[in-house]
C-alpha cells in the first residue's frame, strides 16, 4: 500500500464505526427502534465479510451468525458467548473464526462443523477489539480493562499482557510476521507494541478525543488514526512523530 492507500483505509475504517446497518426485507428498508425489533430480534454488533460468499455477524445476545451472501440466507449459528459480540475475525480458507465479547472472553470457531474450538480467558472486562491470524496461530485483543493481550491460538494460552493505556482499547492493527501491533484507545492516544518482547515501543499523542480507528502499514512504517475530534492523523512509526493532520 502507498501512504495514500493507508490514509484511505483508515478513513474507511473510521466510517464503519459511525455507520448503522440497515435491515432490509423484500427490498425495503425496515424501520428502526421498537418497530425494527420484531424483524431483527437483536442488535448487530459486529460484521466481517470474506468475499465472495461468506459473511459472519455478531449479535447483542452473544450469538455469532454465518451468512451465505449468494443465497441471502443464514447457514449456521454459533452460541457460547453470554453477552454481546463486539469483534470478529474470519479465515475463509481455513474455515476458522474468532470472536470477542462483552462477557470478557474470546472464542475460536470451526465454521464447517459449527463448534467452539476453545475459549480464551484473561480479560477482566468487555473485549472490544480483536485481530487474529490463523496461519501463524496468533491473536491480539483489547478491551475495557485497558490492556492488549497476545494469544497463542493453538495452545489457547495468553502470551503476554500489554499495559499502558489509561482508557478502553477500541481498535487494533497487527502484523504478526513483523511482530508489531498498534492499539488505539479512548485515552486519545495510540501505542505501538513489539509482540516479540511484549514492550511498548511508541506512544502516539495528538488527538484531543477518543481514537476510534486505525490502519497501519508496517513495511512503510506508517499509520493513520481517526478520532472523535473530527480529524485523521498520519504517523511515522520509525520516529513516532505525527506527519500531518487531515481535518474533515
Amino acid at each position: 500500500d502507498s501512504v495514500d492507500d493507508v490514509t484511505l483505509k483508515a478513513a474507511a475504517s473510521l466510517g464503519v464505526h459511525h455507520t448503522q446497518l440497515q435491515l432490509v426485507q423484500d427490498g425495503q428498508v425496515l424501520p428502526r427502534g421498537e418497530d425494527a425489533a420484531k424483524f431483527s430480534g437483536t442488535e448487530v454488533q459486529a460484521v466481517v465479510v470474506s468475499l465472495p460468499r461468506l459473511c459472519v455477524s455478531g449479535d447483542s445476545d452473544g450469538a455469532v451468525h454465518i451468512w451465505n451472501q449468494q443465497e441471502m440466507a443464514r447457514s449456521g449459528s454459533l452460541r457460547g458467548h453470554t453477552d454481546a459480540v463486539r469483534a470478529i475475525c474470519v479465515d475463509s480458507a481455513l474455515r476458522r473464526a474468532a470472536s470477542a465479547s462483552h462477557d470478557t472472553t474470546l472464542r475460536l470457531w470451526d465454521l464447517d462443523n459449527l463448534v467452539c474450538l476453545g475459549v480464551l480467558e484473561g480479560h477482566t472486562s468487555a473485549v472490544i477489539a480483536l485481530k487474529a491470524d490463523f496461519t501463524v496461530q496468533r491473536a491480539v485483543s483489547g478491551g475495557d480493562d485497558e490492556t492488549v493481550r497476545v494469544w497463542d491460538l493453538q495452545d489457547l494460552t495468553c502470551l503476554g499482557v500489554l499495559a499502558g493505556h489509561t482508557g478502553m482499547v477500541v481498535d487494533l492493527v497487527a502484523d504478526f510476521s513483523a511482530g508489531l501491533a498498534v492499539s488505539c484507545s479512548d485515552d486519545s492516544s495510540l501505542r505501538v507494541w513489539d509482540l516479540r518482547t511484549m514492550a511498548c515501543t511508541g506512544h502516539l499523542q495528538g488527538h484531543s478525543e477518543v481514537t476510534v480507528a486505525s490502519h497501519a502499514d508496517f513495511t512503510l512504517r506508517r499509520a493513520v488514526s481517526g478520532s472523535y475530534d473530527g480529524c485523521l492523523r498520519v504517523w511515522d512509526l520509525s520516529d513516532m512523530t505525527c506527519l500531518g493532520r487531515l481535518d474533515q
